[in-house]
């Protein structure tokens, strides 16, 4: 007996419901009988690939995501995430494969880039840095012509943060309270993923990943205090600039703030502590300190030029702009650390600095450094992450995390 469309749109919904409750696992199983009823489906095929890499199940991803393709070479992202899944080697790569849709007429930008980002991941697996290069420039140049941005006006906004938030702001408040978030930050591609993973080997410990749920209530505060009047005589334009707006974040109620995130990550709040690894969060710290003054925050940092390599050789979803031109990404990595040295030097107690090159390193004597700030008991087990942790990962690293502490990213040159 044949199963009808509704019967696939059904389980296919209930699918994606599950994947936005992050009950992964349900949703796989669901992914699963839609496959079964509608195997030639291609996006069917990919939404189960996206939903095996969150879990960590790599090969099942790729498997799915080859699928994908088949069904219809067009699909953008099923190329480039099936390159994240596997490491290519010179037995067994999609590079012949993926020259022969470059050599092709594409009439889709979107789907000419995801071809040379995964051409350049393949090239980097094998080593072939300079065709690595060549690949990642071409994908970045073109994804780069689609995209409105100045990176001034985030130099104007991290400007603007540094004189409103000013050192006297930041007073030592004396509190008992255990607060439960603990913020990693920096900028994406710096270890951060890593660094949660460690974290969470914790008992007390749990991962909530990159929340979008602290600027948000930020936003939601500053709202509540322009309708109780708090801004009348402070704004002299109905449009509010992006600088003007950072200068207004200071002067609403801090304990609005405060509220309205442990209202929203309610469901995090299982454990002791959840870490919340939006890196992005480091353009907040200032309201995060004075609204969670007792909360730990991790600043997980990269040598220089290894970092803008990383940052430009990843393709991003949506978020971050600066990275598809490397003159543009050194502009916003040093106003991020202009930023950073001003949050160390107003409340520097509160921040613990990780260099990602001497955590793979010497990742006992640093992991041991980083429970002491927290205030929790070490256990060497605690860097058997990828045996133990199977927790999900939606990150760019949902790959790289399943592995064990290694340094081959230090092995790899820089290219810039």
């Amino acid at each position: 007996m044949g199963h009808s469309p509704i019967d696939v749109n059904n389980l296919s919904q209930k699918a994606l419901t599950a994947s936005q409750n992050e009950d992964y696992a349900l949703a796989v199983r669901l992914y699963e009988q839609c496959v079964s009823l509608s195997p030639n489906d291609a996006t069917l095929h990919f939404n189960l690939a996206s939903t095996y890499r969150i879990l960590g199940n790599l090969e099942q991803a790729r498997i799915h995501y080859s699928r994908s393709i088949a069904l219809n070479e067009n699909d953008a992202e099923a190329w480039y995430f099936r390159s994240l899944t596997t490491k290519a080697t010179s037995e067994q790569n999609h590079i012949a494969q993926l020259q022969t849709m470059l050599n092709q007429k594409i009439e889709s930008p979107k789907l000419e880039v995801h071809l040379w980002f995964a051409l350049g991941k393949e090239f980097d697996d094998l080593k072939e840095w300079e065709q690595a290069k060549q690949a990642i420039q071409r994908g970045a140049f073109l994804r780069r012509k689609h995209i409105h941005y100045d990176v001034r006006e985030d130099l104007n906004i991290m400007n603007s943060i540094k004189n409103t938030f000013h050192k006297s702001m930041f007073k030592k408040v004396a509190s008992e309270d255990q607060e439960q978030p603990i913020f990693i930050v920096g900028l994406p591609r710096a270890g951060s993923t890593l660094v949660e993973r460690i974290l969470s080997m914790h008992e007390d410990i749990t991962v909530a990943g990159e929340l979008l749920d602290f600027p948000q209530a930020v936003n939601k505060a500053v709202a509540q205090a322009a309708k109780s009047g708090a801004f009348l005589g402070k704004i002299d334009s109905p449009k509010v600039s992006k600088t003007k707006l950072v200068e207004l974040t200071s002067l609403v109620d801090l304990e609005a703030i405060r509220t309205n995130y442990l209202d929203s990550t309610k469901k995090y709040q299982t454990h002791t502590h959840f870490i919340d690894k939006n890196p992005l969060n480091f353009l907040q710290l200032g309201l995060i300190h004075q609204a969670f003054p007792n909360a730990k925050i991790i600043h997980v940092t990269r040598s220089k030029k290894a970092h803008m390599w990383s940052i430009f050789r990843h393709l991003f979803s949506h978020a971050y702009p600066f990275s598809y031109n490397l003159d543009e990404i050194e502009h916003y990595y040093e106003g991020y650390r202009q930023v950073m040295s001003h949050w160390h030097q107003s409340f520097g107690e509160q921040i613990f600095e990780l260099e990602y090159e001497s955590l793979v390193d010497a990742p006992q004597a640093e992991a041991k450094a980083l429970f002491s700030f927290l205030g929790k008991a070490w256990d060497e087990r605690f860097l058997e992450f990828h045996n133990e942790n199977n927790a999900p990962s939606a990150t760019g690293s949902a790959s790289q995390i399943r592995e064990p502490l290694n340094t081959h990213a230090l092995n790899r040159p820089p290219l810039i």
